[in-house]
């Protein structure tokens, strides 16, 4: 989706959640079972 739209994966990710916390979850047309934690482990790069 964010390769289509020429935008950064993050960007996308930040903007699926802010979606579904202000719109779809508040109506009801989503229900939220849970959540994984933003951070997971050390970023190790060379």
């Amino acid at each position: 989706m964010a390769k289509n739209y020429g935008v950064a994966w993050q960007n996308i990710y930040s903007a699926i959640f802010k979606d579904l916390d202000e719109v779809l979850i508040p109506a009801n047309v989503v229900k939220e079972g849970g959540r994984l934690p933003i951070k997971r482990g050390q970023n190790i790069s060379n």
